[in-house]
């Protein structure tokens, strides 16, 4: 009896090490496989996946205000910062004035005002 004891003992020990060592294998394999890029197996074999492009955006510039100070303008086009020379949606920030901001592109010229209801006033 005493000796059924100890080996029923040893196996339940026996058991939870290997289930230990199962689980750490495993967790190590999958996080292995985890970083190998899969390929589709469907997938044609002359097929190459199309560059990325920017999503079109329509919508519309709005010059929410400018601050300038040093000598320099800064304008918030939908929330970005930009100056003079910086590009916006593919467009050259031309000119910032205290009135709005002009963008140039090789085909148009954008004048983008600056709102009295949006922008900000000295009083």
């Amino acid at each position: 009896m005493r000796h059924g004891l100890v080996v029923s003992f040893m196996s339940r020990r026996s058991f939870g090490m290997m289930v230990t060592v199962l689980t750490a294998s495993a967790f190590f394999c999958t996080s292995a496989l985890a970083d190998e890029q899969l390929s589709d197996p469907t997938k044609p074999y002359t097929y190459s996946a199309p560059a990325y492009t920017a999503k079109a955006t329509n919508e519309p510039i709005t010059l929410n205000y400018i601050k300038q100070s040093n000598g320099q303008a800064v304008a918030y086009l939908n929330g970005q910062p930009v100056t003079q020379g910086d590009r916006f949606r593919g467009m050259n920030v031309r000119k910032i004035t205290s009135k709005g901001v002009e963008l140039r592109s090789s085909k148009k010229t954008l004048w983008v005002p600056l709102h009295k209801s949006t922008g900000i006033t000295k009083k």
